[in-house]
């Protein structure tokens, strides 16, 4: 899915082997790669205010996520 907040610069992967990916748009680079965000496989991902989004896992757990772009993080806000 293409992030909301840059014009479509970056794009996300969620994947069933519980990564979160930040892709450059335009090189295909990835730019921050979060491996084990969940305790199983990811299933949806929802983009929320600047820089921030859910995911949804197998587990039937919701996270709630922080993407500091310069630091090159992602950070879980809260767990639903």
């Amino acid at each position: 899915s293409f992030t909301p907040w840059d014009e479509g610069q970056h794009y996300m992967v969620i994947s069933a082997d519980k990564s979160i990916k930040l892709v450059n748009s335009e090189t295909g680079d990835v730019v921050i790669d979060h491996q084990n965000a969940h305790k199983m496989g990811l299933t949806e991902l929802s983009f929320s205010s600047d820089w921030e989004f859910f995911t949804s896992s197998s587990d039937r757990s919701i996270k709630h996520w922080k993407i500091d772009i310069e630091g090159k993080t992602i950070s879980e806000v809260k767990t639903l």
